[in-house]
């Protein structure tokens, strides 16, 4: 009987885990690409910044989708990704700076 009780309580911790892991914020931005791995979130006197990882998306005011995970994955710099609407690219979102 223990040691079922415990598998559960595992399985349930698990799960909780990934649930939390995979949340996300979804936001429909435009973006000017003001340096090497430097975005910038254009509109209302924004003054937000996106730094990525070894993105060359060349954008001027570009629609982009920016996924911000809730909660970074354990070990990982990355907090989420932006999706470029023109080109279909796909970038790593190291941080975001306002």
């Amino acid at each position: 009987m223990g040691k079922k009780i415990a598998v559960i309580a595992l399985c349930t911790a698990l799960l909780s885990a990934m649930s939390v892991a995979t949340a996300s914020d979804t936001y429909k931005v435009q973006v000017t690409r003001k340096a090497q791995d430097l975005y910038k979130i254009e509109g209302q006197g924004s003054s937000i910044y996106i730094k990525t990882a070894y993105c060359y998306e060349y954008a001027t005011w570009e629609e982009a989708i920016l996924i911000l995970d809730s909660q970074p994955f354990s070990g990982s710099i990355a907090i989420g990704k932006i999706i470029f609407t023109n080109s279909s690219s796909t970038c790593q979102v190291d941080t975001v700076i306002r």
